[in-house]
């Protein structure tokens, strides 16, 4: 029994297309300064997922990586408009409360300067006599 030899041939290859996607913008120096300036809490978390963008980017996970790029600027936003808004709350009790206080206060006491000297008038030395 004669043995067949086949020739080798290379089976064709599928063709595909790699789409590269660039990573998202981590939003880490926003998160960082809304942290810092605005409201704390909600930066930390922002700084928690601007971290987590190049992580997920690297383990190919584009959606992942854009979600969490999305939720970083979302709470550095949030943490900016919070302490905008706590600013100007403090602000406003500040001026209303404490002026509007103080006011009363000098009012008071110079109401208490005039009957100081009204009395030191009425017990000056030349009634005694």
């Amino acid at each position: 029994m004669a043995t067949q030899e086949y020739p080798m041939t290379a089976q064709p290859m599928a063709q595909g297309v790699v789409q590269v996607v660039a990573p998202p913008n981590n939003n880490m120096i926003l998160s960082i300064l809304s942290c810092l300036f605005c409201f704390c809490p909600t930066g930390s978390i922002a700084i928690y997922c601007a971290s987590q963008v190049a992580n997920k980017y690297r383990m190919n996970d584009i959606a992942g990586a854009q979600s969490a790029a999305k939720a970083a600027k979302a709470l550095s936003i949030a943490s900016i408009i919070i302490g905008v808004l706590t600013i100007a709350i403090a602000l406003t009790i500040y001026f209303v409360f404490f002026h509007g206080i103080v006011s009363l206060t000098v009012d008071s006491l110079g109401d208490m300067q005039d009957s100081m000297e009204d009395m030191m008038n009425e017990l000056s030395f030349d009634n005694l006599l």
